[in-house]
């Protein structure tokens, strides 16, 4: 599930539901299917993919009057992947202009960067979605039917990538740490890439990790949380953002860990969602 920043192509053949949630951030979902090759798949992704993004927008403490319009495409990838589509200046830090994903942006202010473009996509490899998904008949409510064990769950991969839609993005490096020029995004910003593997130190997080130290980044995938041989005290190997493996049978759920990245990188969330719980 690696990050892909991509840009917007035109759209064609494009098929539209609107939300069905009351929350002050909503979703949209069309598809970029120009043959309709993959429209036997298209009902349960839009649920399931609209139920994982009001999973995160229940938490987000923002009055904003939002709809995030998401397109989903589907290519030859091994998984699936997503990215916000457009950018937005949040401000300069020492020297280094700072932006935040264009989807966060929304969220937070309700204004929309692009207009009536998508902003952000899904991208879905085409064997990964016939032959390795599950998609919850009851995405609204969960846990009523079990994963199956040599499938993955669908929502809980939509709630990962769109993560990376909001939050978990950004220009560095995955192997050397720098950046590519004068500019960062919001998660740059909190990266220590001084160590192997890398840290991700914002206070909110690291206050939320709870063992005392900076959160572990993926090595080579520094978008994520965690590794296969995890640091002491690591419990992120079955945290939603987890980098190097994604287990089947299992339902992943948003941890205090992820909302606090969330936070620390400008999404502000609910403060009952750390303590008694969304």
């Amino acid at each position: 599930m690696n990050l892909k920043t991509r840009l917007l192509c035109c759209v064609v053949g494009v098929l539209a539901w609107a939300p069905t949630a009351s929350a002050a951030v909503s979703f949209t979902v069309q598809f970029d299917d120009p043959a309709g090759t993959y429209s036997a798949y298209y009902s349960a992704i839009q649920s399931n993919l609209i139920a994982a993004g009001n999973d995160w927008a229940r938490r987000f403490d923002t009055t904003a009057n939002a709809s995030i319009n998401l397109i989903v495409r589907f290519d030859g990838r091994p998984t699936m992947a997503a990215s916000s589509l457009t950018s937005s200046y949040v401000s300069t830090v020492n020297g280094i202009p700072m932006y935040e994903q264009g989807a966060a942006y929304e969220a937070r202010t309700g204004i929309d960067p692009n207009g009536t473009t998508p902003d952000a996509e899904v991208i879905i490899g085409t064997s990964h979605l016939q032959n390795e998904l599950w998609f919850d008949p009851s995405p609204t409510t969960r846990n009523t039917t079990p994963v199956p064990s040599n499938k993955t769950d669908a929502y809980s991969n939509f709630v990962h990538e769109l993560a990376h839609a909001f939050v978990f993005a950004g220009w560095r490096n995955p192997t050397t740490g720098a950046l590519p020029g004068n500019y960062m995004s919001t998660f740059d910003r909190y990266m220590n890439v001084s160590t192997s593997p890398f840290y991700f130190v914002g206070p909110y997080a690291q206050s939320s990790y709870g063992y005392g130290q900076a959160v572990p980044l993926t090595i080579g995938n520094p978008t994520h949380l965690g590794n296969s041989s995890p640091q002491p005290g690591s419990n992120l190997n079955t945290d939603v953002m987890f980098g190097p493996t994604v287990y089947r049978g299992y339902r992943y759920y948003i941890s205090k860990t992820d909302m606090a990245v969330f936070q620390d990188c400008g999404i502000p969330i609910k403060a009952a969602c750390f303590t008694t719980g969304c």
